[in-house]
């Protein structure tokens, strides 16, 4: 058994390459639309699984459930944002109503695989397998680099076509003590893409457009951590899928006062955009924040870089050349200056770090049922 390591004083802070992927007839998953680490950076994810399947057990030749972990994944530095997503392919062992939470960038866990909390490896055999959690260790090293992003994609091969995963992330800054996190988005019943259709995500798009508000930015950045989805979200070896994000035309001070010219920015799989350059004057004519409403859009010429499936089916959303449509998942970050924090600028003891998913609900867009 692996000696564990000790994350109480870990998780007190918080709170205060490529294999081609092995595609299955039809899964549960759960898309986790962005992950990601530095050098005191870490993402942990949670899996909840309560599927009787013995899922791919053929196709890896083991004996037994196991999960299927696509990772995304890309360099973080601020001119990757236009590259492409490279995936790692891995499969981990599972059990009916197991719970498995592990360190994706191996900061924590060092010793057991990744898998963090004691787990005790008798129901579901992460030991005896003994294949690491830390896919983003592993990214990190093909890349060459301290740090990286991407987004996860997580299925369990079974073909009932009921909800039988769920998923938590949460990102941890682990220097100062601050997290943000969120639920995975769900899908059910996904088929390979051999049919034309699998992990289809476009439903879970965020709202477009969205009304957020901006904190000063004299004191605080606003971000956005941006993923395109799309009629199969874990497409083989390298996903290309590109997203707009921008503002709709007219953007507000805190007295009411239109301000125009907003401007868009492309990301392609994943990427951060700071909310000052979706604005033509970088902010400056609200230095006391105020509000936008932020689109999100994807065109057919975008998504033909995209996966094609066999017999000719396409990412073309079902729409007419002519149309874009919502077509990205979208979280919003608010964070301060960590080295002289403030708060409508008063001085405060520490630093904060929000961030959250920008909801759907506002898109025309419905996917199919199961098949």
């Amino acid at each position: 058994m692996f000696a564990k390591t000790t994350l109480a004083s870990a998780v007190a802070a918080a709170l205060g390459v490529s294999a081609v992927g092995i595609q299955t007839a039809q899964a549960d998953s759960v898309f986790f639309p962005y992950v990601g680490a530095g050098s005191t950076v870490t993402t942990v994810i949670t899996t909840i699984n309560t599927s009787t399947a013995d899922a791919y057990n053929e196709q890896i030749g083991k004996i037994g459930p196991y999960l299927h972990y696509r990772l995304y994944y890309k360099s973080a530095g601020t001119d990757a944002r236009e590259s492409s997503c490279t995936e790692l392919d891995e499969f981990h062992p599972t059990s009916k109503n197991d719970i498995q939470t592990f360190d994706l960038s191996g900061h924590f866990g060092a010793e057991t695989l990744g898998v963090l909390f004691n787990d005790p490896s008798v129901q579901n055999e992460w030991v005896k397998d003994n294949t690491s959690f830390a896919m983003g260790a592993q990214a990190m090293s093909a890349l060459g680099e301290s740090a990286f992003r991407g987004y996860m994609v997580i299925d369990n091969g079974d073909a009932s076509l009921s909800y039988t995963l769920a998923g938590e992330a949460f990102l941890f800054e682990f220097n100062s003590g601050a997290v943000w996190g969120y639920q995975a988005e769900r899908q059910s019943g996904a088929v390979d893409p051999d049919s034309g259709v699998g992990a289809d995500y476009r439903a879970s798009a965020s709202g477009s457009p969205t009304n957020v508000g901006f904190l000063p930015f004299a004191e605080s950045t606003t971000a956005f951590f941006v993923t395109p989805v799309s009629e199969y979200q874990a497409p083989p070896s390298i996903n290309e899928y590109v997203a707009k994000i921008g503002l709709a035309n007219i953007y507000y001070d805190r007295d009411e006062r239109p301000l125009s010219s907003g401007q868009n920015v492309s990301v392609t799989c994943v990427g951060r955009v700071e909310a000052k350059e979706l604005m033509s004057d970088a902010g400056a004519r609200i230095p006391d924040g105020g509000w936008g409403a932020v689109t999100n859009t994807r065109t057919l010429s975008d998504v033909n870089v995209g996966f094609t499936a066999a017999g000719g089916a396409n990412d073309t959303l079902s729409l007419s050349s002519a149309v874009t449509t919502a077509g990205a998942v979208v979280i919003k970050l608010d964070y301060n200056d960590s080295t002289a924090p403030k708060f409508n600028d008063e001085a405060t003891a520490g630093i904060y770090n929000n961030g959250y998913l920008l909801e759907p609900g506002q898109n025309t867009w419905v996917a199919p049922a199961p098949q």
